[in-house]
């Protein structure tokens, strides 16, 4: 693990942002720092434990749990030949970015459940220097690109906490549940899952100022994920959930009512893995 600091633009669905990001470590895991550059200010702390959204302007900030998670995927043995079922993987050209020599890999699905990759990887540093989501067709639908990345020491945890913010800022604090409740039946089910998806995370979270709770959960490949919200608030739901399809640079959701229950699943896969996901999940009696 190593300490650096760089600045990356963002595209996705016809707009740009250009973030700031520092990164370093302590014992307890990795902890970093997102600062944008162009529109609307904010900041994204996030560490082992909370993730804090922040809005200068306003001097408001967000505190939701973090979950475990590394700034490009470290796979086991084990991961990589279940994601060979699913992606090819190629080396490609070098190239030059952030006026360093990267190595380009090519990430191809090997069938339409899911998008591919392209990334670029510091030769020296092994840093992910460019990261581009591609469709089935070799178009890309987000872009990250860094346009300066610098390996630094000493690097203080200091900036990375709240304290750092200041004593005006107004904090309120999300009651996410991370753990599970053993003791709790849900009162839906998966049936079939699209291939190499499997459920990695389940949660309740509230979802309304009612306080009322819903299910999250997180299905994965290994690389792809798919966030599925199932909510028994129907009356609260009818207001604002999803009906149908939407699409929004990468990122397609579906959304149904199954039985007393509105589903609707949200990921940067084709629609078509979307709608297998809700189409997958069934109700209970």
């Amino acid at each position: 693990t190593t300490d650096y600091e760089g600045t990356f633009v963002y595209f996705h669905d016809g707009e740009m942002e250009m973030m700031n990001l520092s990164h370093t470590y302590d014992e307890q895991g990795e902890i970093e720092r997102l600062v944008s550059l162009n529109g609307v200010p904010r900041e994204i702390i996030r560490d082992y434990t909370n993730v804090i959204c922040v809005w200068p302007d306003s001097k408001s900030a967000v505190v939701s749990r973090s979950r475990k998670r590394t700034p490009f995927p470290v796979f086991s043995s084990e991961t990589l030949k279940k994601l060979d079922d699913f992606y090819e993987f190629l080396t490609a050209k070098k190239d030059r970015i952030a006026n360093r020599v990267a190595q380009q890999i090519e990430v191809k699905p090997k069938d339409a459940l899911r998008y591919g990759y392209n990334i670029w990887v510091d030769e020296t540093s092994y840093l992910l220097l460019r990261s581009d989501l591609v469709n089935v067709k070799g178009k890309a639908l987000e872009q990250v690109i860094f346009t300066r990345m610098e390996q630094v020491e000493g690097l203080q945890i200091e900036q990375f906490t709240q304290e750092a913010l200041g004593s005006d800022y107004r904090w309120v604090y999300s009651e996410e549940e991370a753990a599970k409740d053993s003791s709790r039946q849900p009162d839906w089910k998966f049936a079939t899952l699209p291939a190499g998806f499997e459920l990695i995370s389940m949660q309740l979270k509230p979802m309304y100022k009612e306080a009322e709770m819903v299910d999250h959960l997180i299905l994965s490949d290994g690389l792809a994920t798919v966030s599925v919200y199932v909510d028994p608030n129907l009356e609260l739901a009818k207001q604002s959930a999803l009906q149908g399809e939407s699409t929004m640079g990468a990122v397609n959701a579906y959304g149904m009512v199954k039985g007393h229950l509105q589903v609707t699943a949200v990921g940067e896969v084709p629609m078509a893995t979307i709608k297998h996901v809700v189409n997958a999940l069934k109700v209970k009696g």
